[in-house]
């Protein structure tokens, strides 16, 4: 909880060292479709949303019966979510909600899990044992669907299942 209200804070509090909140306006013209961050990464408008909206689908598609329509719509959002997954961070997105967090375990909401699997896959260097040991306990919780995804991300970086 420290880290969240710490990075909203830092968000808000601290513009070229002076004290002052900082407005959308500030961060994207209105007749801007997108930013560049401090890193060099161009960042859409839209883009946090979009993620946030692919998350919501992907949680209804597992639910669904499986058919090739469902595969398909899920294998779209996944490379939806993975071509963001430089701008979330260069947005610093996963210092706000770190690995940790995309990953923990709560009915109903793989989606966010998805998402942090997605971010290890294109920042491996932020694998840890605790996140080894998370997924392995709660594996056989997870949908078919993330489960292969996890499986697939594990085995490709030499983690151990």
């Amino acid at each position: 909880m420290s880290k969240i209200i710490f990075g909203i804070l830092s968000a808000i509090l601290v513009l070229n060292s002076h004290v002052c909140a900082v407005q959308p306006q500030d961060v994207l013209k209105d007749e801007s479709s997108e930013t560049v961050t401090d890193s060099g990464v161009s960042v859409r408008k839209g883009t946090i949303y979009a993620t946030i909206l692919n998350i919501r689908q992907f949680d209804q598609l597992i639910k669904e019966n499986d058919s090739s329509e469902k595969s398909e719509k899920i294998e779209k959002i996944k490379q939806d979510i993975s071509s963001v997954i430089p701008a979330l961070e260069a947005v610093k997105l996963f210092e706000l909600f770190s690995p940790e967090e995309w990953l923990i375990y709560r009915p109903g909401n793989e989606g966010r899990l998805l998402v942090g699997l997605l971010y290890l896959q294109q920042f491996p260097q932020h694998w840890n044992a605790k996140i080894i040991d998370d997924l392995n306990k709660n594996l056989e919780n997870f949908s078919w669907e993330l489960q292969q995804e996890i499986k697939k991300t594990m085995n490709v970086y030499g983690k151990v299942l």
